[in-house]
């Protein structure tokens, strides 16, 4: 209890409860002319002041570290006010003391013989005359020429010195901490409801102005907390730039650990609407930091806040905290994708998932379009007309630089290319990564998907001396799985093809372009780990590969703007031939798309529900909501399939044509093979594949074990378990019922009905 009352009158609520005091006493002072009352209000008031200026007495007689931390840290300008408050009463004290001694005729203020008699107010009013004004010492009373002198000389010092200069200093000091991010805006923030980002990357440019941009219809624009541990004046200039006046009043940027228990704390997420936990920049594209393991420290703080049921305050049916999650590096996301975070925090916590690389590699292969006529800014791999079951094109895609970006766009496109022409003429999906490096490269993306390349065609190729003394490009190594006859042979709809070398080489632009002239269904991406060599390796290419390729990606992750401009006509009206063909992407300013990732999420969900309908084709509802990670990644893959089916097939009065249909079948089977072996599923063998197609209590417990018995041909899946070829029947039916709901420019409003 000792300890309690110390605390209270060392802290900012007595300096609070001591100007209050004085100003409640002034008035009164003013409003009552009561003896006894003044009398008790000049007292009171006057030994508080003589407290603070004993306490500070002692402070620099005694411990003049503590002293220098309360003038820097201790709230110096609520002091002074203190001190400005109550100096006039212990004046006031003073002066009645003398006056009791000396009797009526001690005055401070000389009016002639018409002086009015002695009272605390008159006292207390002569005071802040001389107080107030210094330049009134030729009016002093006889005999308090002394006590007025001292009197103007603290009003002079309090007043005009301290004060002033203490209000321009805190002036100054709050606009310092408002630059530096230091002000914790606590009342404010307590109240007001609020969207939390917890980092200062790049990508946070991009997320405010989508935050923003549903208020430019309702008109009520909400308010953005970020916080960060990078310099928040720089983040704050380089934020602001791309924002109106009105926007940048409604963000509040504070420094920041998104590590510290106390900085979490801070953001008052009881009155969060949603939070983003992106994470610090990280510039290099080809070294590891902690940043996904930090973000999931951030995570686990975030639930220790949020835990307590009476935490929120909602009333609507899911009351999570929404919680969008940046992944920096594909291991840790991979890992995610096949294991999930913990029961309690998916409870209070509604975790929403993203890879920088993977949403930019599906905004460009996903391609939700379906209109020919329509303005791509991405061309889907198979081409605006598809590849349809007779076709002899196959979707070529070509990867200059084996970095994240360039890895994560070869497991997309893999997850996402699969065509009726494998069904009839074993026609493959080619994906080719080029790199200076791709020997190192090739071991560590084989190694990470291990199960997938076992049963993959793929091939190594280097440019080597002929005898003649002339550079090929030659097969160094040729991978062909042979050995898997029960699982129906070479079934893989998907090859592969590492080439080590540099696309300015002569040798790879003739493969290229050779490639290219072989089908009008060509993807080149540039994806170096720096922006001015994709562009060096893009404008470097042969015409005769623009000509041919759909389009060229180059990967800039800072602009696109010198892009654009090379797109434009060149001068006097001369052809360019980059036009329509170079396309920038991957830029961390446009990364994050929440319309993208919330139509994947209602189309995930709509996609779900076919596991979740009984035998009498009614859904179970305990089963709608998706509980794991798995399968809600496998929901999200399936439907990033649906344009490119729906693309490569004839429909006719809104429904599939018979044969295209039984073919898109075998097509989706062929699209969840390479699926789950990227989740790092693993084929059986023949001793396990004859145990578990007769015992479905073991198939389920190799399930588990990360070991699908479905994972085969078409032909050898409807001799093991033609059972499941259902389940494939009803994903093709969802096609058409999902694509009569689609509308192109409100996909999420139209799925939520």
């Amino acid at each position: 209890m000792k300890e309690k009352t110390r605390n209270f009158f060392l802290s900012g609520q007595f300096d609070y409860c001591a100007v209050g005091f004085g100003i409640l006493s002034i008035i009164l002072l003013l409003a009552f002319d009561c003896c006894w009352l003044n009398w008790v209000l000049i007292g009171l008031n006057a030994l508080i002041g003589i407290g603070y200026y004993l306490y500070a007495l002692r402070l620099w007689l005694c411990n003049k570290p503590k002293f220098d931390w309360h003038l820097i840290n201790g709230a110096f300008m609520r002091k002074v006010l203190v001190l400005v408050l109550l100096t006039p009463f212990i004046f006031a004290l003073i002066a009645l003391i003398f006056t009791s001694i000396k009797g009526n005729g001690f005055h401070l203020v000389d009016i002639g013989s018409h002086q009015p008699p002695k009272n605390p107010y008159s006292t207390f009013m002569e005071v802040l005359y001389h107080f107030i004004d210094p330049g009134n010492l030729h009016t002093a009373g006889e005999g308090s020429s002394y006590l007025v002198f001292i009197i103007a000389i603290c009003g002079v010092f309090l007043l005009n010195g301290v004060l002033i200069s203490s209000i321009v200093g805190w002036i100054d000091k709050r606009k310092e901490r408002y630059l530096q991010g230091l002000e914790p805006y606590q009342r404010f923030l307590k109240r007001k409801e609020h969207y939390v980002i917890i980092g200062g990357s790049d990508i946070v440019e991009g997320i405010v102005e989508q935050i923003f941009e549903p208020s430019q219809e309702n008109g009520e624009m909400p308010y953005i907390l970020i916080q960060t541990s990078n310099n928040v004046e720089d983040l704050r200039h380089k934020l602001f730039s791309g924002l109106d006046i009105e926007q940048q009043k409604h963000i509040i940027i504070r420094y920041g650990n998104r590590n510290v228990k106390e900085d979490i704390e801070k953001l008052y997420l009881n009155k969060t609407l949603e939070v983003y936990v992106i994470g610090e920049e990280t510039r290099t594209d080809d070294m590891e930091s902690y940043h996904d393991t930090m973000n999931m420290k951030c995570l686990n703080l975030i639930y220790d806040k949020v835990k307590d049921n009476s935490f929120f305050a909602k009333s609507d049916k899911d009351n999570r905290l929404v919680c969008y999650f940046m992944f920096e590096y594909q291991t840790t996301f991979n890992v995610f994708q096949y294991s999930d975070i913990s029961q309690d925090i998916k409870e209070r916590i509604n975790f929403k998932p993203f890879y920088y690389y993977e949403m930019w590699a599906q905004r460009v292969l996903v391609c939700r379009e379906l209109n020919p006529e329509a303005e791509y800014e991405y061309l889907p791999l198979e081409g605006i007309e598809g590849i349809k079951k007779d076709d002899d094109d196959y979707a070529h895609l070509v990867i200059v630089g084996m970095t994240r970006m360039g890895t994560a766009l070869a497991t997309q496109a893999a997850l996402m290319a699969h065509y009726p022409n494998f069904v009839e003429k074993n026609i493959r999906t080619k994906i080719t990564l080029i790199d200076e490096n791709a020997d190192k490269g090739k071991n560590f993306y084989i190694d990470r998907y291990d199960r997938l390349f076992a049963l993959s065609n793929w091939s190594y190729k280097e440019i080597v001396r002929s005898e003649s003394g002339k550079d090929e490009l030659k097969t160094v190594f040729n991978h062909t799985p042979v050995e898997f006859e029960h699982l129906g042979g070479d079934f893989l709809d998907v090859e592969w093809e590492f080439i080590q070398g540099s696309v300015a080489q002569l040798e790879l632009q003739k493969y290229i372009e050779d490639c290219a002239s072989k089908t009008h269904k060509m993807t080149i991406a540039i994806c170096k780990d720096e922006p001015s060599r994709c562009l060096a390796a893009a404008l470097n290419l042969e015409w005769k590969i623009y000509d041919n390729a759909m389009q060229v990606l180059v990967y800039n992750r800072y602009d696109e703007a010198l892009i654009e401009q090379l797109k434009n006509e060149g001068k006097y009206g001369i052809s360019s031939p980059f036009k329509n063909k170079l396309k920038a992407f991957g830029m961390v300013s446009k990364c994050f798309r929440k319309d993208i990732l919330e139509d994947s999420d209602n189309l995930a969900k709509e996609f779900h529900k076919v596991y979740c309908t009984d035998e009498n084709g009614k859904i179970r509802e305990e089963d709608v909501e998706i509980k794991k990670l798995t399968d809600y990644w496998s929901n999200v893959y399936v439907s990033n399939s649906l344009w490119t089916k729906l693309r490569c097939v004839k429909i006719e009065k809104e429904k599939i044509v018979d044969k295209d249909k039984e073919i898109l079948i075998k097509v989706e089977h062929n699209r969840w093979n390479v699926e789950k072996l990227i989740m790092s599923y693993r084929h059986l063998e023949k001793e396990e594949q004859d145990i578990a197609k007769e015992d479905k209590e073991v198939k389920n417990q190799l399930k588990r074990e990360m070991a699908h018995l479905d994972i085969c041909s078409n032909k050898r899946l409807r001799e093991i378990d033609e059972g499941v070829i259902s389940s494939d029947e009803d994903i093709v039916e969802e096609l058409i019922r999902i694509k009569k709901k689609l509308n192109r420019n409100k996909i999420t409003k139209t799925l939520k009905k």
